[in-house]
């Protein structure tokens, strides 16, 4: 399973305000003397994944063993905590991840991400709707390709997108790994339900 090569553009930052969705929050990019930025792997059910930090924020996740180009292999603090995170998720513990993410973007995939992060754990739409959802229905394959350019997997959730009719299309990580992530979610909302518990 490996994902395309990333094209850095703007540096972006999502944050979140309690109660509302992911914002996008544009910020200006550093000066190399300032940057800090550290990777490793983490070993999950769909293979290993590689998680890149800038300043610490989440700027890559992506799927292999990988070495983002300026970046030290380093198991920080921080790194340590999106994988401890990473781990309830795959673990049907956690619905919604809380990391503060810094990718690379240019400014139409920035607006893409952040409709994709709108998209609810457990729910799936088409890309026909992801257009439609910027203002421009025709627009089914640039944000196919923004879906493919997503830096950060999983918690930046393309794998919610999916082709007319329900077919499984178009992921980095490869369809087995797309349709492993669906059916994790799906088998959590159907354990809620039958256990009577909210989801």
């Amino acid at each position: 399973m490996r994902a395309a090569g990333c094209r850095p553009y703007i540096k972006i930052r999502f944050y979140r305000r309690a109660g509302a969705c992911p914002n996008i929050m544009i910020i200006s990019r550093k000066g190399s003397e300032n940057q800090k930025m550290y990777f490793t792997y983490y070993e999950s059910p769909i293979g290993v994944l590689t998680l890149g930090e800038e300043n610490s924020a989440l700027t890559y996740l992506l799927f292999g063993e990988q070495s983002p180009a300026g970046y030290t292999q380093s198991p920080t603090p921080f790194l340590i905590g999106v994988s401890g995170q990473l781990t309830q998720y795959f673990a049907g513990r956690r619905k919604s991840f809380d990391i503060p993410l810094n990718p690379s973007s240019t400014a139409y995939r920035k607006s893409v991400w952040k409709l994709l992060l709108d998209i609810p754990y457990g729910e799936t739409i088409t890309y026909g709707e992801l257009a439609r959802r910027t203002g421009n229905p025709k627009a089914s394959r640039a944000v196919g390709g923004a879906n493919h350019h997503n830096p950060i997997s999983i918690i930046i959730p393309c794998h919610r997108v999916i082709g007319a009719g329900g077919k499984l299309t178009g992921y980095g990580g490869g369809l087995e790994a797309k349709a492993f992530l669906l059916q994790l979610e799906q088998d959590y909302i159907v354990s809620q339900f039958q256990n009577g518990l909210p989801f």
